[in-house]
């Protein structure tokens, strides 16, 4: 890396970027997960990054970054929630900060992902098509059980079954890469 002495504004920009690229990803998710709307939460990221990048002769390198970049976050997205008043989902200020506190669940997001997409390919092709029908298509468990002419009552069944599957396969493969017993 450059001397910071000779050139510190590259050195604060080259400190920048790797801190964003390691914590991109944990920011836009709780961004994400405030704002479902994916276009939205891309223009409040691209907003908290502006910030960010700022205010970052502010940030003290002993605080985590991405604790710092979800709270830049969550204020972009209570003046949202402000200067949209027609949103179709309002939080409380109280809500939003309770959301934010817990910025824990996004230090794991990967591993989580990598595991669940892991998993899934263990299903059966039929379970695998019934997820993506529910949770790709938005297609409803009434509509699912109609196509495969089965009663509603046993398609959610069935489903949670599937869920109860993948939740075990996940906590297994997370418990390996932890070295859990």
């Amino acid at each position: 890396m450059n001397n910071p002495d000779k050139h510190p504004e590259k050195y604060q920009y080259e400190q920048f970027l790797r801190l964003l690229r390691l914590n991109e990803k944990k920011i836009y998710g709780h961004i994400l997960s405030l704002i479902p709307n994916r276009d939205i939460a891309e223009d409040i990221m691209q907003d908290t990054i502006v910030v960010m990048w700022r205010k970052f002769a502010d940030y003290k390198e002993q605080s985590k970054f991405s604790a710092w970049g979800i709270t830049i976050g969550h204020f972009l997205v209570m003046d949202y929630f402000r200067k949209e008043g027609r949103s179709i989902i309002h939080f409380s200020s109280e809500s939003l900060k309770n959301i934010s506190g817990n910025t824990d669940v996004f230090d794991t997001y990967e591993e989580e992902l990598e595991a669940l997409s892991s998993c899934l390919k263990t299903l059966p092709e039929n379970s695998r098509q019934i997820l993506k029908l529910r949770y790709q298509q938005g297609v409803t468990i009434k509509d699912i059980a109609g196509q495969i002419g089965k009663p509603i009552h046993s398609m959610y069944k069935l489903v949670a079954k599937i869920h109860g599957i993948l939740q075990q396969c996940i906590k297994r493969n997370l418990s390996g890469l932890r070295g859990e017993l």
